[in-house]
């Protein structure tokens, strides 16, 4: 009988403990929360076009929205979870922000992979604002805009890889109309609700006003080229002295297959460089443009070979030169330009999209050789 009562005595210490555990750290929750979705995500991030992670996204933001829903009619004072789910109900708001954590750190791999450094950081320094900011009191206190601007990038992000990988391009036509979905969404969303009349809650403020910022945010970074071209991300690029295509044919199964030969002349220890980006050019050499560029299946678009040279301190353009790419291939699209008209000094190769999106660069110095070396060696990359 003693021992029951110590038994019990001691499960009820125990709960007591959680629950003071838990009121204590309950207002860091959020913030763990939203983190486990960004750092779960960075584990299990699958390709762009993958069925089971476009699935998966939809069901997120479908929660997500129902969520939201039933958290605005509580708030409006029309709703309260029944007995029987209410304790379920208390971890909801755990739940948002672990589906919006999940979600944001997918889109913002997406967006990172998809472009050069210096344009993916201002669309994460963003995205961690909205989450810095979705922790302060003062914030929480209009908790309903934040949360719904949050949805509305979700949305957004969403859409700007179904749509270029349901019309197999990418471009001025996918964005907008991707932009007019998620703006129709919101304002079916917002009119939905204004019919229930509801009390206590400012509608354009909360509803209408935060995709309509999220919005027109996307679209001023798009016309300022800073927004990343999700689904397209650069896999590789490479400066080398020479490249050649090489087909093989298996005698056996007849299956052509092809891979490129890439030549390229540096010393051992800058070992660092893809191919020679400090290229020695002797007479005769072009300057060699490799890339690997991942597109989704049954993708067909163009990209652009942007060169450019470091003239007076600024970045000038000396040619572009268009590529199409197909999509499918796992290890990416394989392409190359070569250069044959060039000086010394500081140069860049940007690969961009049509619509002037910048996707990845590699930076490099040419040097002239005015006297050809018979003995040089090269390495090789095989792709």
């Amino acid at each position: 009988m003693d021992k029951n009562i110590q038994v019990l005595k001691s499960e009820q210490t125990l709960k007591n403990k959680l629950s003071d555990y838990h009121t204590r750290y309950a207002k860091f929750y959020p913030a763990i929360f939203f983190a486990a979705g960004f750092l779960f995500d960075i584990f299990t991030l699958s390709r762009v076009d993958d069925v089971f992670s476009i699935i998966q996204q939809a069901v997120y933001i479908f929660i997500i929205i129902q969520i939201l829903k039933y958290k605005t009619f509580e708030q409006a004072g029309i709703w309260q979870p029944q007995p029987q789910i209410a304790k379920y109900w208390a971890y909801s708001t755990d739940a948002l922000h672990f589906m919006l954590g999940s979600l944001l750190s997918v889109y913002t791999l997406f967006y990172f992979v998809s472009s050069s450094l210096a344009t993916s950081f201002i669309f994460m320094f963003i995205i961690a604002i909205l989450l810095v900011a979705n922790e302060l009191p003062s914030i929480q206190k209009q908790g309903l805009i934040l949360k719904y601007a949050l949805q509305s990038i979700c949305i957004f992000s969403f859409l700007f890889i179904l749509v270029p990988v349901a019309l197999g391009f990418i471009g001025f036509v996918p964005f907008i109309i991707s932009l007019t979905i998620g703006l129709a969404f919101s304002f079916a969303q917002f009119k939905g609700f204004e019919k229930l009349n509801l009390p206590n809650i400012d509608l354009k403020k909360n509803i209408l006003m935060p995709p309509a910022i999220v919005a027109t945010t996307l679209l001023t970074l798009y016309v300022f080229k800073l927004l990343p071209p999700i689904p397209l991300s650069i896999q590789y690029i490479g400066i080398y002295h020479q490249v050649e295509k090489v087909r093989t044919t298996d005698p056996k199964t007849s299956q052509v297959d092809t891979h490129y030969n890439l030549k390229y002349d540096r010393p051992a220890y800058k070992f660092w460089q893809n191919g020679a980006q400090d290229f020695v050019a002797e007479p005769g050499d072009k300057i060699h443009c490799f890339i690997r560029v991942f597109a989704p299946q049954n993708f067909k678009d163009k990209i652009v070979y942007h060169w450019l040279i470091r003239r007076e301190d600024e970045w000038q353009t000396s040619d572009k030169v268009i590529s199409d790419i197909s999509g499918g291939r796992s290890a990416g699209f394989r392409s190359f330009t070569a250069k044959s008209n060039f000086e010394p000094g500081d140069w860049r190769v940007q690969i961009e999209t049509t619509d002037g999106r910048e996707i990845g660069r590699i930076n490099f110095t040419v040097e002239l050789e005015p006297n050809k070396n018979l003995v040089r060696e090269f390495h090789a990359d095989v792709y």
